[in-house]
């Protein structure tokens, strides 16, 4: 799994390139930009970009082909970024980073092994693709669970409460789930490759994200609206590297809003075999 570097908020950061030409010295582009887009889809940077040359604040060439930028983040969670190179040395690189708070805070409400394991089941793989570690890293289930408690005033009283601490449970599990499905739809982990032996199409990971941020929307507005309008989700299911996993739509009728997310087969191809 690939290992995603940590930043923490408010402190000056450092991006590092190097770039080659064919040949495989070290050698300066013709130009080089730097994107770098924020959890809120926004882009860092004048007109949304930093640029070299000039040698600048911002993209220092340190010597032939090689290149830092110093950048200070203002949002947590994972952010992507874009070197594109032109000329002799012309290439493009991306990556993503994490950005964290030291004043995260441990997790309050998804401690137990179901929890982790209802993540999972939202996102469709097993152990064998998320461990429980991955889970809990501050770009995950904490940062789901903070953003849960700006939204919901009432986060003290509602997370002891018998009816409505399951459904605030079940909030920071879509949430979580979604922003591990937006990692993989950037590239942030190792994909999963379906078997051969899937019947079914490979997952867009970034219609998933979507779809879990939506039922995640859904379980907010009831817990602080009082909504009881039902919500179905079609979620294709996923044929991954290890014991096979389907996420399907909430079942019809089904208290969907209960702890843990119940999930039925409507409308959808029957589990592919295990591998």
């Amino acid at each position: 799994m690939v290992q995603i570097e940590k930043f923490l908020l408010g402190q000056p950061m450092v991006l590092d390139l190097t770039t080659k030409n064919l040949a495989g010295a070290l050698t300066d582009p013709t130009t080089l930009t730097l994107t770098i887009e924020q959890p809120s889809g926004a882009l860092l940077g004048p007109s949304g970009a930093y640029a070299w040359p000039p040698d600048g604040s911002i993209i220092v060439k340190s010597s032939a082909g090689t290149f830092t930028a110093t950048i200070t983040p203002t949002l947590q969670g994972l952010h992507s970024y874009r070197w594109i190179a032109t000329g002799t040395a012309a290439g493009v690189f991306e990556g993503v980073f994490e950005v964290v708070s030291v004043q995260v805070d441990v997790l309050s409400i998804l401690k137990l092994p179901e929890d982790f394991e209802a993540i999972r089941n939202v996102l469709g793989v097993t152990t064998l693709d998320l461990e429980d570690s991955t889970i809990k890293s501050l770009a995950y289930a904490p940062w789901a669970e903070i953003q849960a408690k700006q939204r919901v005033t009432t986060w003290a009283t509602d997370l002891v409460d018998a009816t409505k601490g399951p459904q605030l449970r079940l909030a920071v599990v879509y949430l979580a789930g979604a922003l591990v499905a937006e990692t993989y739809a950037k590239g942030g982990m190792i994909g999963f490759v379906p078997s051969t032996v899937s019947n079914l199409p490979p997952r867009d990971w970034k219609q998933t994200a979507a779809e879990l941020r939506a039922a995640y929307e859904a379980v907010i507005e009831f817990l602080t609206l009082g909504s009881t309008v039902p919500v179905e989700f079609d979620l294709v299911g996923q044929k991954v590297n290890g014991p096979s996993r389907t996420y399907y739509k909430p079942k019809v009728g089904s208290d969907w809003w209960k702890y843990p997310p119940v999930h039925g087969t409507t409308g959808l191809p029957p589990n592919p075999p295990d591998s």
